[in-house]
């Protein structure tokens, strides 16, 4: 039987400017050119194409590309082979960025670790040295001996003779590894039992320990405790003093010590290491039973007490110390502070030690996050100053906690806020300070603007409104104008019950403060500075102090004047009017001989008792006005008039010499005359007050 010969057939493909005939395979039914045998001459290949159509790879039933990827075969036609096209400068830059950010994350996160792994080896390290002290210093490791006068009769010149005397033994207070800064504990002292046995056991310990008192010499520290400064010493207690008082006596004293636990050392016999021995190696820190075994060789020991009145405690790196009571508070303190700290930069915030400054920057805070936060100022996490950077806040509840604690329950005197955000539970975050800086002082509250108000800053002050519990002076600098949402203010301040004062600098908006004093707010005091300039402003504020029924004091004397004819008789007739109102201050200039507003402010000073400040600028004092001022002075109702203060006047000598007697008899508690011009005196106090860090420019 003839074998059945197959006739191969050919592809053209042209690849750049070469053109080569591949082999077709056919497969199932289909003559198929395959990508991986066009590969073998071309191996970056990646599509064919006839006539710049791409032609699809052939998949199966379910749209899988096919295994080893092939196309059908066009044996007419020459198909073209093109490499993937290059990319453009911008994407390849563009990965390039990426993959910087990319191994920044992988090292920043490296580093991370690293610091972890660090502070892990170190908390490790100071647990193990915990553990190991606590066993092993349960005695105060830092003493020494000294002879008590009334048995050192003359002076000792021989080692042996150091041995027949009776000997008192005193401990240092282990509060710093500098010698210098560690003193006597404050204790009479413990009389040595055995001194010689003492002294064979303890001698290399004590060379170490009379070292430490040559320094303390050396510095002019006093070796022994004094007296004044023992608990429970009375004077039938007596405490010994070394030999001659001269410290080059003290020193001789020393040598002949440091001598005679030489002589020890070097005519002791050989320690046998086969067995368990008691005495104190040279080399070997001082511990365990050597020091449990102390209390053995001294007399009077209080079992109930520390010894030397000394305290154990554990300091911030995990060493054992035995420290003075005063110390030991201190310690304590610093030990607890670093604790807190600990835990404010486990969290993300940083901690700066000598400025007292506490930051949380760029940080979404939880509500354990806050939680953690006012935990730590309620237990007593002290700093001067918290400040908010690019921070988030999951929702207005964690707002409210966190300024109840920082407002209500902290020593915190700033609090400084930017670019703040609250979560929202639909749409994007909602900034709600831009900036603000609060001060807490006493019972007060102020709040800064350090640049004019930004409508976003006011989104704030219903948290802080409500939240300040304690504070009932609330200070509003640097602001200029409220935003149109008024009523969402006002509806957080009407939730608190307490009466409180509200003093405003730069305030225009009219319309704010008809809404914060018609409606039924707790507001019991009002100042207001450098604000309302125009008549027909001033006008509207008459208009709604009349329907205040709460207002109990009203200030309107700082920076602002009453210098319009109708807006004094619309003033007037509010003042009068009012039912609650009882103290007021008021500044008002230009004021002419008989003209209307010299007749209303005679009339309020003759028959109304709420004035009870005054300031007059660019004025012309009238006999009647005198009188006038006078008869209020000499009033004896509550709130009367007190304090007068004249800048640019013209007035009678007489009319003067009067109103000096009344501030000479004390019925006018304040009284001042000035050339000068009002703002001139104002700007001058401002400018002092600011050099001497008392006055914060709105």
């Amino acid at each position: 039987m003839d074998e059945q010969i197959s006739i191969a057939t050919y592809q053209s493909v042209r690849y750049r400017n070469a053109i080569v005939q591949f082999e077709t395979v056919t497969l199932n039914g289909i003559e198929c050119l395959f990508l991986e045998d066009v590969r073998q001459r071309f191996p970056t290949v990646t599509s064919l194409c006839i006539e710049n159509t791409q032609i699809t790879f052939l998949r199966n039933e379910n749209g899988q590309r096919l295994e080893p990827q092939r196309i059908k075969a066009y044996k007419d036609v020459l198909i073209d082979a093109f490499d993937p096209e290059e990319q453009c400068n911008d994407d390849i830059y563009t990965r390039i960025d990426r993959l910087d950010k990319n191994v920044h994350d992988i090292q920043k996160t490296v580093d991370l670790i690293h610091i972890n792994s660090q502070e892990t080896l170190i908390t490790t390290r100071q647990a193990m040295t915990q553990n190991y002290e606590l066993h092993e210093y349960t005695t105060p490791r830092y003493f020494y001996i000294l002879p008590i006068e009334e048995s050192n009769r003359g002076v000792l010149n021989s080692v042996k003779g150091y041995f027949q005397h009776q000997y008192k033994l005193y401990f240092l207070c282990d509060c710093s590894d500098n010698p210098t800064q560690r003193h006597v504990a404050l204790h009479e002292g413990y009389v040595v039992k055995k001194p010689k046995e003492f002294i064979v056991k303890y001698g290399p310990h004590l060379r170490t320990t009379l070292g430490i008192v040559r320094i303390l010499l050396g510095v002019g520290i006093s070796i022994l405790p004094l007296v004044d400064n023992i608990p429970g010493f009375t004077e039938t207690k007596s405490i010994p003093r070394v030999g001659p008082s001269t410290t080059i006596s003290v020193n001789n004293q020393l040598d002949m010590m440091t001598a005679a636990i030489r002589e020890i050392e070097t005519t002791a016999p050989p320690v046998d290491t086969s067995q368990t021995t008691t005495s104190t190696s040279q080399k070997t820190a001082l511990h365990g039973a050597e020091l449990r075994e102390l209390e053995n060789y001294l007399e009077n020991v209080d079992t109930k007490k520390s010894l030397g009145n000394l305290h154990r405690m554990i300091s911030d790196d995990g060493h054992v110390r035995w420290v003075c009571l005063e110390h030991y508070d201190t310690i304590s303190f610093n030990n607890k502070l670093s604790e807190n700290i600990h835990q404010f930069e486990a969290f993300g915030g940083t901690f700066n030690r000598e400025t007292k400054e506490a930051v949380i920057e760029d940080k979404y805070l939880t509500s354990d996050h806050v939680t953690i936060l006012c935990n730590l100022l309620k237990k007593g996490f002290t700093f001067a100053i918290l400040k908010f950077v690019k921070c988030s806040l999951k929702n207005t509840t964690d707002l409210d906690q966190l300024f109840d604690v920082t407002i209500n329950r902290s020593s915190i005197c700033r609090v400084d806020i930017s670019d703040l955000t609250v979560q929202s539970l639909i749409g994007s975050p909602k900034c709600i300070c831009k900036y603000m800086s609060i001060h807490t002082k006493d019972h007060v509250v102020e709040i800064q603007a350090p640049r004019r108000y930004q409508n976003i800053d006011l989104k704030i002050f219903p948290q802080l409104w409500s939240q300040s519990k304690i504070r009932r002076v609330f200070r509003i600098h640097g602001f200029e104008d409220f935003p149109n949402d008024e009523k969402t203010f006002c509806g957080a301040t009407q939730t608190t019950s307490d009466s409180k004062i509200l003093s405003i600098s730069h305030l225009h908006n009219i319309e704010f403060l008809n809404i914060l004093l018609t409606n039924d707010f707790s507001i019991s005091q009002l100042k207001l500075n450098f604000c309302f300039s125009s008549p027909t402003i001033m006008i509207n504020l008459c208009q709604t102090l009349k329907k205040n029924q709460t207002l109990l004091e009203l200030d309107i004397m700082s920076y602002t004047s009453f210098d319009n004819e109708q807006v004094m008789i619309e003033l007037m007739k509010s003042l009068r009017n009012h039912k609650s109102l009882k103290k007021v201050s008021l500044f008002i200039s230009d004021i002419k001989l008989s003209d209307e507003k010299e007749r209303c402010l005679i009339d309020l000073l003759l028959n109304d008792s709420f004035i009870s400040c005054l300031c007059l600028s660019n004025c012309f004092i009238s006999h009647e006005l005198t009188e006038a001022l006078i008869k209020a002075s000499e009033s004896i109702k509550p709130y009367s008039f007190t304090s007068l203060e004249l800048y640019r006047y013209q007035m009678d000598d007489a009319d003067k010499s009067k109103l000096q007697l009344q501030h000479t008899e004390k019925k006018l508690a304040n009284l001042l005359f000035s050339k000068e011009q009002y703002w001139c005196k104002a700007l001058n106090k401002m400018r002092y007050q600011f050099q001497q860090g008392k006055y914060r420019l709105p």
